[in-house]
């Protein structure tokens, strides 16, 4: 069996990481793609499943008993689609998602007053966001 698991080993990770991705999938698509529902980022890396009662670790504990702190992920994604894709959810970003977090439940972008964020749409492809070149593109920093 080891020698099996040794010479197929890269087999069963890539049939893995396409059963991974094709579920991740599902569930985005179901949940409206790769899409944040607060500012609109695409960017899928940045993506998340959120619980739009701010019910989540509530949730976990309920359906997976024992440590539902790692219940994330692949276990959430499998949960979702077992369960026939439950209203509930949304797509967020990391950033919506943290700030709904520290802000009682609301995204600062849904916050009408004095909001200094990028208006909805908004993708990692602008130009202030993308990362110095190979070519030798300086980085500048500016402080105040």
């Amino acid at each position: 069996m080891k020698a099996y698991y040794s010479s197929h080993k890269a087999e069963k990770k890539e049939w893995a990481a396409t059963r991974y991705k094709n579920l991740k999938d599902a569930v985005f698509a179901a949940y409206g793609g790769y899409r944040c529902a607060c500012c609109g980022e695409t960017e899928p890396l940045f993506l998340g499943i959120d619980h739009i009662e701010n019910n989540g670790a509530e949730h976990r504990k309920s359906i997976f008993k024992g440590d539902y702190r790692s219940a994330t992920g692949i276990f959430m994604y499998r949960w979702l689609k077992k369960s026939g894709f439950p209203p509930g959810y949304q797509v967020l970003c990391a950033n919506c998602n943290h700030g709904k977090h520290r802000n009682g439940g609301i995204c600062p972008h849904q916050r009408s007053e004095g909001s200094t964020t990028i208006p909805k749409g908004s993708t990692a492809k602008r130009p202030e966001a993308r990362s110095p070149s190979i070519e030798g593109e300086e980085i500048v920093c500016s402080t105040g």
